[in-house]
């Protein structure tokens, strides 16, 4: 199972520089925020992920059931 909660500080850093807020919720394996396009949850490590990162678009993303991040595939 992915963890995308134990963030190396030096993507913390990043955030900052982007000017995220540290109270700002961050999603994705960008990192980003919701930018309010598209995204679509895996159902394994339940993280929320842009559809330009993934490669998912909307319409794509109604006709999956279950959605499986390419690196929770692998374990």
């Amino acid at each position: 199972m992915c963890k995308l909660d134990n963030l190396p500080v030096r993507v913390v850093r990043e955030q900052k520089s982007f000017g995220i807020a540290e109270d700002e919720q961050v999603y994705c394996m960008c990192r980003g925020i919701d930018d309010k396009s598209f995204m679509i949850a895996c159902d394994v490590c339940e993280e929320w992920f842009h559809e330009k990162c993934v490669g998912v678009t909307e319409k794509q993303g109604e006709k999956i059931d279950l959605y499986t991040y390419p690196s929770c595939r692998t374990g």
